[in-house]
């Protein structure tokens, strides 16, 4: 009885400590990109740079020879993951329009929002939770989108649209489904489809697709590539990689379920952005903001309130 509790204790740890290296991930994608402006970097070439990245990461992280493991490409499901790296090729381009033009706001938002897709698969499709969504759950669900858009507001005001653009007021919720969609499959494909030994491999798979249609989107724009794209893929590209990877070893260390995962994820990163945007580029945090924080916290242990009393009982 006692080594179960301990054995359950250690698991969840293991489970939170991938969540926080997640987390710490996507804030490096997310400073990678703050940087971009101020050093002059080409942000499109930059991140087809990153795909290469992410592949020979991956490829050292695996050991550095994946034509050991060749099977893996005569995998039923291998297709999904090529498709998927399509889709991460075109969810970056939606949102870089909708920076352009909204702002980073509005782009953020609807990213994180997204979150609402995978959560909603995975209690009414997938039915992945160990233990039922109740109201406490929905709730803090709730605040957690409150707190992403509070966290997310700038002084900056959006352009304004004349009305032979209003077709652009489509492409940040096409941001919202294109990120929904990425999530949900990650989600999808750690439960269902790939196995504990396949986890280093497919974000290979993914960014490897990406990269060959990010060439090809290079070719046809004829874009240069200077010396600062290649260093900025290179450092935006390590994290890249690992945000994939601890994504999937943190949807297994909390049985798949995105319900729970997702939320606090989402909330997370836009909360320590936020601090990291005012640490490292002295951003100024405005009230909002902070009450955005604050309700986040909030938020994320209404989210996982049941984890947490399954931890100390």
């Amino acid at each position: 009885m006692i080594y179960n509790h301990c054995l359950r204790e250690f698991d969840y740890l293991v489970a939170m400590i991938y969540l926080i290296l997640t987390i710490l991930m996507n804030i490096g994608i997310f400073l990678s990109f703050r940087s971009y402006s101020r050093l002059g970097i080409n942000t499109i070439n930059a991140i087809v740079v990153n795909y290469l990245v992410c592949v020979l990461t991956g490829m050292i992280f695996y050991g550095g020879d994946l034509l050991e493991n060749i099977s893996i490409l005569s995998e039923s499901w291998i297709l999904f993951p090529v498709a998927l790296g399509a889709v991460f090729v075109l969810t970056f381009f939606l949102m870089a329009i909708t920076v352009q033009k909204y702002n980073v706001a509005v782009a953020t938002v609807f990213s994180k929002m997204s979150m609402l897709i995978p959560v909603i698969f995975s209690i009414y499709i997938f039915k992945l939770l160990d233990t039922k969504f109740d109201i406490i759950n929905f709730t803090g669900l709730f605040f957690g989108v409150v707190s992403i858009i509070l966290c997310s507001i700038r002084s900056t005001r959006m352009e304004k649209i004349t009305w032979a653009q209003k077709y652009m007021v489509l492409i940040p919720i096409f941001v919202f489904l294109a990120t929904g969609f990425v999530d949900t499959s990650l989600n999808y494909m750690n439960a269902f489809l790939i196995t504990s030994e396949q986890k280093p491999v497919l974000p290979v798979i993914i960014f490897t697709s990406a990269f060959i249609i990010g060439v090809v989107i290079l070719v046809l724009r004829k874009e240069r590539i200077s010396k600062m794209d290649f260093l900025g893929g290179v450092y935006l590209g390590i994290p890249n990689y690992f945000s994939v990877y601890f994504l999937l070893m943190t949807l297994s260390g909390f049985s798949n379920n995105g319900a729970v995962v997702y939320p606090i994820l989402n909330v997370g990163i836009i909360v320590l952005s936020s601090m990291a945007s005012y640490l490292v580029f002295n951003e100024k945090l405005i009230k909002a903001n902070i009450f955005g924080m604050i309700l986040a916290i909030f938020a994320i242990l209404l989210i996982s309130y049941q984890d947490i009393i399954l931890y100390f009982s």
